[in-house]
């Protein structure tokens, strides 16, 4: 303002005067003395007033400006008077046009770059102990999340997954239920009969899936499961329904007043899922780093399988509850090749869970067991030694593919398809040779990591 207050051409000396005042005031800005203190140590300010004119200041003004005010273009009567009118205001502008260009020049010059303020945030970030503490908890509050979201989806894909199945069996039963009345007043006994028989079936299918959504529940929560599926009596009501229908077919409303009994119940399993999880707390994921002794290293090249104790040995510590192993990884599979290599050379460390494991909560010890030959649960490595590449064995992306696809799950790969073994249980280890043609392999060291969720009483 003070730039510009001086380079008007209209209503000088005044306007100058005044603009320069502006000046001196504003180069004592941020220097934290006393307003009174400038003004009396300014003494140019004083005499700038003292020697303001302004009636010849105002008189300027108006003759300057009476010459390129915008209202003057009205009363142009020919191009003389136009082109003497841009000449005054080209004349009139130069000054203004000329201190903005100096005053944008000298701000351009005090601009702080963006590489100059993105470096500084940095030294904020990697400096400043507030900022550091701030992140460190909001990314311990987002783990925490992102752990109570993947477990809550696990339990909601399971039991949508059953839930649906008990949908489609049930209408399967109403219409055999409208058939077998059609056959029965009709006199088809053997048709009849084999209705009863498909009945039975889907009943027993039914209570099947619920007993697995039974067991899924009681082994994520350690918490007995009391949800009844009322299947007598949901039938019966399927069969009043499907009595008046003609079609023989659930309509939508049909369908919509059934769904009710069991939207009931799964918001009901989602709540107290929901409860129990938050009265736990949530649950925190760690690593432990094992490695192979002497023994264990000589036991497995000599073909012999080891199991690695995590009970007698106390991998956990004991104020950790409820451990589950998420994942085992091998790392460091060092193995020598005692002949020469031929058309491959492939060795591998393989683990698998013994089907037998305990899970401690509160003061209480669950002992959990499974068929192995059911359902599988492996980890290990295999190394490449034409290549020198290790590799993780994991389970195959198409069986993973195909469960998604049966039970219709669209959601997030984070989500763990299968159950985790508890933690207090026995790995066992095996060294496998793939060498073709068959040679001598030696293993000489190897660290298996496994990785765990545990919570804390």
């Amino acid at each position: 303002v003070a730039a510009l207050s001086t380079a008007i051409p209209a209503g000088q000396p005044a306007l100058g005067l005044i603009g320069s005042s502006l000046g001196i005031l504003s180069s004592h800005i941020g220097t934290h003395r006393p307003l009174g203190d400038i003004i009396s140590d300014s003494s140019s300010i004083y005499n700038n007033f003292q020697s303001l004119k302004l009636e010849e200041s105002s008189q300027n003004w108006n003759e300057i400006w009476s010459k390129v005010k915008l209202n003057r273009v009205a009363e142009i009567n020919n191009k003389d008077e136009l082109k003497e009118y841009l000449n005054n205001l080209t004349e009139f502008s130069k000054p203004i046009i000329a201190a903005a260009k100096v005053q944008a020049d000298h701000w351009r010059k005090r601009e702080i770059s963006r590489t100059e303020i993105s470096a500084e945030i940095e030294k904020i970030k990697n400096t400043h102990s507030v900022f550091k503490d701030v992140t460190k908890s909001l990314k311990r509050f987002m783990d925490q999340k992102n752990v109570l979201v993947r477990e809550v989806n696990t339990i909601q894909a399971d039991i949508l997954k059953t839930i649906s199945s008990i949908y489609n069996n049930f209408d399967k039963v109403s219409e055999l239920n409208y058939h077998k009345g059609e056959l029965l007043s009709n006199g088809d006994t053997n048709m009849v009969s084999l209705l009863d028989s498909l009945e039975a079936e889907t009943k027993s299918r039914i209570l099947k899936y619920n007993y697995e959504v039974a067991r899924a529940y009681e082994y994520r929560l350690l918490k007995p499961y009391f949800n009844n599926i009322n299947i007598n009596s949901t039938i019966e009501k399927m069969k009043a329904i499907v009595e008046v229908d003609t079609e023989a077919y659930l309509s939508s409303k049909d369908f919509e007043a059934l769904e009710g009994i069991y939207t009931s119940e799964l918001a009901e399993i989602v709540d107290r899922t929901l409860t129990e999880l938050n009265n736990d707390g949530l649950p925190l994921q760690r690593e432990k780093v094992l490695q192979l002794n002497r023994a264990e290293v000589n036991a497995l090249n000599s073909g012999k399988d080891i199991y690695l104790d995590l009970v007698t040995e106390k991998i956990f510590s004991d104020d950790m509850h409820d451990v589950r192993i998420n994942k085992v990884l091998v790392e460091d599979l060092a193995v020598e090749n005692l002949e020469e290599l031929g058309r491959s050379a492939e060795v591998s460390l393989e683990i698998a869970y013994s089907g037998e494991s305990f899970i401690k909560k509160g003061g209480t010890l669950y002992f959990f067991e499974k068929d192995t030959h059911k359902q599988k649960t492996k980890w290990g490595a295999s190394l490449d030694l034409i290549s020198g590449v290790q590799s993780e064995i994991k389970s195959s992306p198409s069986s993973d593919s195909l469960i998604n696809s049966l039970i219709g799950n669209q959601a997030s790969d984070d989500i763990m398809l299968l159950s985790r073994p508890g933690g207090l249980t026995q790995l066992k280890v095996r060294f496998r040779n793939n060498s073709n043609p068959k040679i001598k392999m030696k293993l000489h060291r190897s660290r298996i990591r496994i990785i765990y969720d545990y919570n804390t009483f």
